[in-house]
């Protein structure tokens, strides 16, 4: 057994979770799973990495140019390191799980 896509939504009552197993057995019989979630995965790779890369010599230039001194770099930098699990976790929010 295995996870499958596992997602969560909030309610007035709190957070709700719907969590999918999958059989070992199913992975099996489907074999792999080529053009998956494509091109959508694909471009979401693309941009995520594009975005980085952006972000990372922006970063460079305000600290070369004094905008930013080396301590405000790093608690960008850490501020950052800091929220990405919960940016990760929002991934797999759902409106709301029961629709």
């Amino acid at each position: 057994m295995r996870f499958g896509k596992c997602t969560w939504s909030e309610d007035d009552d709190g957070i709700k979770y719907e969590l999918i197993l999958v059989d070992q057995t199913a992975d099996e019989a489907r074999g792999s799973f080529p053009g998956l979630n494509e091109p959508e995965l694909s471009n979401v790779m693309y941009l995520a990495s594009s975005t980085s890369a952006l972000l990372d010599a922006l970063l460079e230039e305000l600290g070369a140019a004094g905008t930013l001194s080396a301590a405000q770099l790093e608690t960008v930098r850490t501020k950052a390191r800091k929220t990405f699990s919960n940016k990760v976790r929002q991934l797999y929010r759902a409106t709301d799980i029961d629709l």
